[in-house]
């Protein structure tokens, strides 16, 4: 039993060599997993290799972990109760050491490295009249990884739209522009 699903998690890697070999492109990666918010309608990619944890009961947003929790990845949206200077001095207090906190007229990032020594990179912005917020913490030995990625997560962030799935069926797409 374990020879078998040995040979069988080997025949992509095989099939995509032998494509590669015959000039083949390889087979494109699947598309990253997109997190839709229905409360606060908003989306985000979500990093390859977390696990959804249980959601809040108020549906603000979600939480993932990677196998051994020292990666996490959170995406909420809150309503607009705060100032943005608040919202960033209440970030970076988490932090024993922030290296970067820049704003927009409707957005902000604050980075720098938790009291354990990870490293936590929160953007925030309004969209819709609430705040849309990702935060990324991960250990500083794998900032390679996740360094370029905070940037491309930001960048992922759009508008969901709620739909009923019998809309969904009529639609070509769940997304807001």
């Amino acid at each position: 039993m374990v020879r078998l699903a040995l040979l069988l998690a080997l025949v992509p890697v095989v099939l995509a060599a032998q494509s590669r070999h015959r000039g083949e492109a390889a087979p494109p990666a699947p598309p990253p997993l997109l997190y839709c918010n229905e409360r606060f309608s908003f989306g985000i990619n979500v990093p390859d290799g977390l696990t959804e944890q249980p959601p809040p009961a108020n549906g603000d947003g979600a939480t993932w972990l990677s196998a051994d929790s020292s990666v996490e990845f959170r995406a909420w949206g809150e309503n607009d109760v705060m100032s943005m200077k608040e919202m960033m001095e209440l970030a970076a207090e988490r932090m024993a050491k922030t290296a970067v906190k820049r704003k927009g007229r409707d957005w902000f990032v604050v980075s720098g490295t938790l009291p354990d020594k990870r490293i936590l990179y929160r953007r925030t912005r309004m969209q819709n009249d609430v705040w849309v917020s990702f935060e990324l913490i991960y250990p500083s030995s794998q900032r390679k990884t996740y360094d370029p990625m905070c940037g491309e997560l930001a960048e992922s962030m759009i508008t969901c739209l709620a739909v009923s799935a019998s809309d969904a069926e009529d639609s070509d797409s769940l997304y807001g522009p």
